[in-house]
């Protein structure tokens, strides 16, 4: 599992980046982020475990739906967002990819 704070590899951060959330790790971490805001980190939870088997339930049932989202008008792009969605379990299961909950306030 990929920590805060710990580096990927050049062959991993564009891949992790294109897979995962438009809110990506800072240099400082979203803690001192929060600090400098004005804020007081209360507490930090790892939510990746239960992130993991959403993405997994999300990709399982489309997967187990494909005929019928074929099926529906303007829906081109299923294939892509399976491919998506595959990567960001697999980037999950890798430890590329993981999710915090912060809980704070105003200091």
């Amino acid at each position: 599992m990929k920590h805060p704070g710990q580096r990927l590899t050049r062959g991993f951060h564009a891949p992790s980046v294109e897979i995962g959330p438009m809110f990506v790790a800072v240099d400082s971490g979203y803690p001192m982020l929060l600090e400098q805001d004005g804020c007081e980190l209360m507490e930090l939870d790892d939510i990746t475990p239960e992130y993991a088997r959403t993405a997994r339930r999300d990709l399982e049932a489309s997967e187990d739906r494909r005929a019928a989202l074929d099926a529906l008008p303007g829906t081109a792009d299923v294939t892509e967002r399976l491919v998506w969605r595959r990567g960001r379990v697999d980037a999950i299961e890798a430890g590329l990819l993981c999710r915090e909950r912060f809980t704070a306030r105003p200091a």
